[in-house]
Formats: structure tokens, C-alpha cells, sequence
């Protein structure tokens, strides 16, 4: 041992950085739901930690109840349809088995990485400007914007070693390393204070998805006019009389901005496009008028759109720009129970939206925005009234819509917003969404 290099407490770690595992499958289904061939699996691996006692002479094992939880994956496929994979072709049935399976095997993975010592770690090789490089790369599997914290290692005064995060980084180049280990990955670092180099490099699993939460005011334009309260001022709008006598509108006053909150899901689609911190983004949102409606209408907005959205980082700061195309919709309820009165009325309309986007990251799992952006919407598009006591009339003639044009959801948005970045615990396997990317 002392001809080794090697101490009583080395060998002690080494003793203790065993484990057994045994995988488990508690369920197995093959259905076919219309025309899909649908596959789920269900199970999970039991984790032992073995413990080595100080004086070496007994050893036990100790279940990690937390990584040894139910997972599951499932997947569907026309199985009439053939899928051509990275290296061969597979009928549906088969794809689907395959999606199932990698999907449960993903969330095992994925959950066996928050062992420290299944983490992929290497020690940073070079530092330049804003880049580290390491010696990781394809061998190991990794991907554009994977996570890795930087590492540092202090003496605790009592002759122990004690690790410290002291910065975050994101694969921002892949290198080839399958033949030669001197190839190097490059790496981006977001927080890099105090990273020198010889820091280590420590896989920070988790998952290519980040969820948004964003209260939001807008600016739009309703005239007061422009939705009827009960059918006789329906009927005088459609005879363009929107002053006539008597007149009741579903807003006493000019409807000019809104607030409310949007919710949305980012996928990171860097490891399929090769373009770091590219988001495909599907988000809606409900809001509210900053006007007066009547006293018997309830009226609010709500809109779905998907889009991309590129960020550049300047260190821990980055200005994002996104474009997204979706719709918007305005539904109003009545509540008078008088025959004549407006009981529901909706209308939609198609909608694009450019914003840019200043972002904070506050940790690597948690960044805090200011957006900005103008929305562009049509006129709207289809829609349908009711009145008490009558059948509802299906707005799709231009002669029924024509009172509404004005209705107009065009104008200025402003938010704050919060991301989190979802944890490494999923039965979706975000390695191979498209079936070109299936390797096994």
C-alpha cells in the first residue's frame, strides 16, 4: 500500500464507493387504441450502497429508497407506418417498444446521475476569456448545453477534503474524443468566479426543459361600442347604429390594456439543431380587462402561441429573441337571466408576436426576465353570440362579423418572468425524439 501512494482512508473510500443494483419490471403492456400500437413499462432499480465498517472486517448494504422509486416510459406508433432510425428501419410496433423501453431507461439513467459518483466529471484543461476546455466529448455522450458545475476542493483543517460549487458551465462545442483522448470539449461558463484551472468539471443532470410563469400587461383596443349587451343593440350594430338610443354595450368605456399571467414550457432544442440555447416554446396565458365591464357581463382574454427563441449570453446575462405565431380569444359570460341579455359571446383571431428578452441568471436552475414585445393580430376570425331565450348564432358571414372588426388585439406587452429548469426525473427519453436519433 505505502509503495502505492495509497492511504488507510483511500482504500476506505474506494471500499465504500461500491453498489449493487438490481432492476425490476412490475408491469408490461402492449394495446392497440384506434389506429396506434400503444406500449407502456413500468418498474424500477433497487440501489444498494455498500458500507465498509472502519476496521474493514464488515460490510453492509443500505437501500437509496430515493433512486430506488417506481419509473415508467410509454410510446405510440401507426404500426402499419415504417420508421428508419439512425441505422436501420423498424415497423411501428416495433418503434414503439423501443420509445417505451428508452424512455423508462432514460429516467434511470437520468436518476442514477444524482449519485455523485456516476456524475461524468474531468478536470478543466485550459481557461480563455469565458471558455474552459475538459476532456470529455462524444465518448462520454454528452450534448450542446449540457450542465456541468466547476468544482473546487479545500482542506477542512482536520487533514479532510471539502468541495465546493464555485461555477456553472454549458458544452457549447463537441469534441470527437472516440480514437484520441487529447481532444477537448469547449465549454461555456455562466459562473466562473473563483474557476481556475485543475477545477473539476461535474455533470449537473437535468432535464432540456425549462418551465415559465409570467404575469403580463398589454395594450389592445375595444371599443366601448363594439360588443352588444342584448340582442335589440346586436340588431342596430348590425344596421351600423352603434349610437342609437338605448343601446347597452358589454364595456361602459373603452377597453385599452389588459393583465394577466402566462404559463409556458421551453424545450432546449440544441443537441438536435446544433445551435446552443435555441427553445422551441409553447405558452398561454389568461387576462383580464382594465376597464369597466357591465355590470352583468364577465369578460376575459386568452391566448396560445408557439414559437423559438434564441439567448445570448454575456456571462451570467443574457438578451433573448423570440418570434411566435398562435391565436387569441375574447369570451364574455352574461349573468342577467332576462330574456334578450347577452349570455355568451366569443370571438378569435390569428396572432404573431415579437419579443426581446433581458434575463438573470440567479442560479443555474433559476433565472428571473424582463420582456418586451408587440403583438400583430387580425380582425377577428370566427366566433359566436347568444342572447337569452334565442338559439346561438354562429359568427362566420361577413355581415354577422362586421360589428366586431374593430375589435383589435394589435399592441405593446410587457412582463416578468421566472424559468425554472425541471429536474433530472422523467419517463420521457429527450435523447431520441425523433426517430433518427435512435441508436439502439
Amino acid at each position: 500500500m505505502k509503495a502505492s501512494g495509497l492511504t488507510a482512508e483511500d482504500i476506505k473510500k474506494v471500499y465504500n464507493s461500491a453498489f449493487i443494483y438490481l432492476p425490476v419490471i412490475t408491469d408490461y403492456t402492449e394495446q392497440t387504441v384506434a389506429d396506434n400500437f400503444v406500449v407502456e413499462i413500468k418498474g424500477y432499480i433497487l440501489w444498494y450502497r455498500i458500507i465498509v465498517s472502519a476496521d474493514g472486517k464488515d460490510a453492509s448494504a443500505v437501500l437509496l429508497t430515493s433512486l430506488s422509486e417506481p419509473k415508467s416510459g410509454s410510446a405510440s406508433a401507426n404500426p402499419n407506418e415504417t420508421y428508419n432510425l439512425k441505422r436501420r428501419s423498424v415497423d411501428g410496433k416495433t418503434y414503439a417498444r423501443l420509445k417505451a423501453v428508452g424512455g423508462w431507461v432514460q429516467a434511470e439513467a437520468l436518476a442514477m446521475r444524482e449519485l455523485p459518483e456516476f456524475r461524468l466529471s474531468a478536470e478543466i484543461r485550459s481557461l480563455e476569456g469565458q471558455f474552459a476546455t475538459a476532456g470529455l466529448g462524444t465518448r462520454e455522450g454528452i450534448g450542446l448545453d449540457d450542465g456541468f458545475n466547476a468544482v473546487d476542493f479545500f482542506d477542512d483543517g482536520q487533514g479532510g477534503v471539502l468541495t465546493k460549487d464555485v461555477g456553472f458551465y454549458r458544452v457549447s462545442q463537441v469534441a470527437d474524443n472516440r480514437t484520441d483522448d487529447n481532444q477537448s470539449s469547449l465549454f461555456y461558463g455562466y459562473i466562473r468566479a473563483g474557476v481556475d484551472r485543475g477545477s473539476l468539471l461535474v455533470e449537473r443532470p437535468r432535464l432540456p426543459v425549462d418551465i415559465r410563469i409570467s404575469p403580463r400587461f398589454t395594450t389592445l383596443s375595444i371599443p366601448r361600442t363594439a360588443i352588444p349587451a342584448d340582442r335589440r343593440t346586436y340588431n342596430n350594430l348590425l344596421f351600423n347604429l352603434p349610437g342609437a338610443f338605448g343601446n347597452i354595450f358589454a364595456f361602459n368605456e373603452d377597453v385599452t390594456a389588459a393583465i394577466g399571467v402566462d404559463a409556458g414550457i421551453a424545450l432546449n432544442l440544441a443537441r438536435w439543431t446544433g445551435i446552443t440555447q435555441l427553445f422551441a416554446v409553447v405558452d398561454g396565458g389568461i387576462l383580464f380587462p382594465l376597464a369597466e365591464p357591465q355590470n352583468a357581463t364577465a369578460p376575459f382574454f386568452w391566448n396560445i402561441h408557439l414559437g423559438l427563441q434564441k439567448k445570448f449570453w454575456f456571462s451570467w446575462i443574457n438578451l433573448s429573441l423570440g418570434a411566435f405565431a398562435g391565436a387569441d380569444f375574447l369570451t364574455i359570460s352574461g349573468a342577467s337571466n332576462n330574456d334578450g341579455q347577452l349570455e355568451n359571446f366569443n370571438v378569435g383571431m390569428f396572432s404573431g408576436r415579437l419579443d426581446a428578452t433581458l434575463e438573470f441568471m440567479l442560479n443555474p436552475d433559476l433565472l428571473f426576465s424582463i420582456r418586451a414585445g408587440y403583438k400583430l393580430a387580425s380582425s377577428p376570425i370566427s366566433g359566436s353570440i347568444k342572447f337569452r331565450g334565442d338559439d346561438e348564432i354562429a359568427l362566420t358571414l361577413e355581415d354577422q362579423m362586421r360589428p366586431f372588426r374593430n375589435i383589435n388585439f394589435s399592441g405593446l406587452m410587457i412582463s416578468a418572468n421566472i424559468s425554472f429548469t425541471l429536474p433530472s426525473s422523467s419517463g420521457v427519453d429527450f435523447t431520441s425524439l425523433f426517430p433518427s436519433d435512435i441508436d439502439y
